[in-house]
């Protein structure tokens, strides 16, 4: 991999670091890298689950001249229902109230507006580094079904473990059917420790 200016990195896309970081080579061990079709696969879940929300979205705004507290309520719960979660939804639906009152919101421009604020509260994406020897450092893999995590931490944990690093792996998630027997195989798999409790604790 081509060495970059911090600068640089930041002007790539997130897929393209992530392509990056993941298929970086380690001196003196095999090629490791992340298949492009499963890159491919994640990309089109990622997009689809957004694409269902803001659909929802334009759904509930449609044919509305104004937007009200009704509105508001209503948009509201929808982001709920959505998994967006209580401290994002309300600042959001402050967010949509406070543009509203102060610039002439309609709602046709619900969806825009609220892509525009939930991307602030993201922010910026960090490049992630790891280097051994700098003591204890943590990754936490959060996101919805399906789009790749398990994989991807079995990934890491090879990774980091060729690397040099001691790499523990917890897991974290104990609803999902099957969820610690699967990140168990990676583990198994990448020769690394693994924490678990009881699934439904």
């Amino acid at each position: 991999m081509t060495e970059q200016s911090p600068e640089g990195d930041r002007k790539k896309s997130f897929w393209q670091r992530s392509w990056e970081i993941l298929n970086a080579p380690i001196p003196g061990t095999p090629n490791f890298g992340m298949d492009r079709a499963f890159l491919g696969q994640l990309t089109d879940r990622l997009q689809a689950t957004r694409q269902v929300l803001f659909d929802k979205v334009k759904n509930l705004v449609k044919g509305r001249s104004k937007l009200d507290e009704e509105l508001l309520e209503e948009l509201e719960e929808l982001l709920l229902e959505s998994d967006m979660g209580v401290e994002v939804t309300q600042k959001a639906i402050a967010h949509l109230r406070q543009q509203a009152k102060h610039a002439g919101l309609s709602p046709d421009d619900i969806t825009t507006t609220l892509a525009d604020h939930l991307k602030k509260c993201l922010g910026p994406p960090s490049w992630l580094q790891f280097e051994p020897g700098q003591g204890l450092q943590v990754i936490i893999l959060v996101g919805v079904n399906g789009t790749g995590k398990t994989t991807t931490i079995g990934k890491l944990a090879w990774r980091y473990t060729a690397a040099g690093c001691k790499v523990i792996i917890a897991a974290a998630d104990t609803f999902r059917a099957a969820a610690i027997d699967q990140i168990a195989v990676w583990a198994d798999r990448a020769g690394v420790q693994l924490i678990r409790h009881k699934e439904g604790g």
